[in-house]
């Protein structure tokens, strides 16, 4: 059988030319030249890894358009690991920097202008960037509503030994507690979409004796005495604090003469 005539070989893509075979000057159009070493040259499928990368980056782009859309009002503090796991890249997060939608307030943590500020937001602050910490002392009469007090910083509580927690924003004072004076009296409130652990009423005010070289005897006195005058106040209650912060013995002359 003789061989067929090039004319009437296959060609690639209906462009004359044969496998392999390379279009000289003037033979085509620049645009047909484009494509027929796109057939020649590229490959067909595309491969597994290339396939996932092209969704993530779909992904980031609609996470990054609801967040500029719908930013989580219910969430305004977050860390930017929190940040990364929503699926926002570092340019995205330092766009919505520079756009104003975003604000650093400390290393690592970010606010939401979107969402306007409470009154509790550096509690909220300081309970992102110190989850294991409580809100005790100044910053938890505060919160309650005992005495005049006006913190100028997060009074926190570590346990003792653990490791002192290292923050720009917000101030934060630590306070190291243990054994029953740590787990006792230690509620859970949400603000601003975090989860603050905060000493009790109670709690603090036996907080307030125990540390009373720290914030004062005048400011544990006036928080017992705001407490004892509260509605739903429970004696009960005070003196198992006290018991766990194993000041009974120097609050009952006091709680005898306020009661």
């Amino acid at each position: 059988m003789s061989p067929l005539r090039p004319e009437k070989a296959s060609t690639v893509g209906g462009l004359g030319l044969m496998p392999g075979q390379v279009s000289t000057p003037g033979a085509s159009t620049t645009s047909d030249r484009k494509r027929a070493r796109r057939l020649l040259y590229e490959p067909v499928s595309v491969s597994a890894t290339t396939c996932t990368r092209r969704l993530r980056a779909v992904e980031n782009v609609l996470t990054y358009q609801q967040m500029t859309t719908f930013p989580p009002a219910d969430h305004p503090v977050v860390r930017r690991a929190a940040l990364e796991e929503m699926g926002l890249s570092w340019r995205q997060i330092n766009k919505l920097l520079d756009e104003g939608k975003l604000e650093r307030v400390g290393r690592g943590l970010y606010v939401w202008k979107t969402a306007p500020p409470s009154e509790h937001r550096t509690l909220a602050e300081a309970a992102v960037r110190v989850p294991h910490g409580v809100i005790c002392l100044l910053s938890a009469l505060a919160f309650h509503g005992l005495g005049t007090q006006v913190p100028h910083a997060v009074w926190m509580a570590v346990r003792r030994g653990s490791r002192l927690p290292r923050a720009d924003w917000p101030p934060i004072e630590i306070v190291q507690f243990s054994g029953e004076a740590w787990t006792h009296g230690v509620e859970e409130h949400a603000i601003e979409g975090a989860n603050v652990k905060i000493t009790s009423a109670a709690k603090t005010v036996a907080d307030c004796f125990k540390f009373r070289s720290k914030v004062g005897l005048d400011v544990a006195l006036e928080a017992l005495r705001d407490y004892l005058g509260r509605r739903g106040r429970s004696i009960d209650e005070l003196l198992e604090a006290a018991d766990a912060c194993r000041v009974r013995r120097v609050m009952m002359p006091y709680v005898e003469s306020l009661a």
